[in-house]
């Protein structure tokens, strides 16, 4: 995975060894990944057996330690300040 910076934006682009291809653009500096390595033996829709590593979540955030790095994009939002607002497109495409 590999995220570099544009236009004041960032992007993110992931290539998985099956088709479609997910291409993620973000205003979020940082991309989390979930492995589903807790997912153990449930079941899931109709019945189907869901083992460990059975699922993967890809998250856009900014970076989870930003509070304690000046150099990393503040995550704090001051008294008259609206919230934050981000934007996630996701697209796919064959290899």
């Amino acid at each position: 995975m590999r995220v570099s910076a544009r236009a004041g934006a960032y992007m993110a682009r992931g290539r998985f060894q099956t088709d479609p291809l997910p291409e993620i653009d973000t205003t979020q500096p940082g991309l989390q990944l979930y492995t589903g390595q807790h997912l153990n033996d449930l079941t899931g829709k109709r019945g189907q057996r869901i083992p460990r590593f059975g699922g993967v979540c890809l998250e856009t955030q900014h970076f989870p330690d930003s509070v304690h790095h000046a150099n990393f994009p503040s995550t704090i939002i001051g008294p008259g300040e609206s919230g934050c607002f981000h934007i996630t497109r996701w697209r796919f495409s064959d290899a």
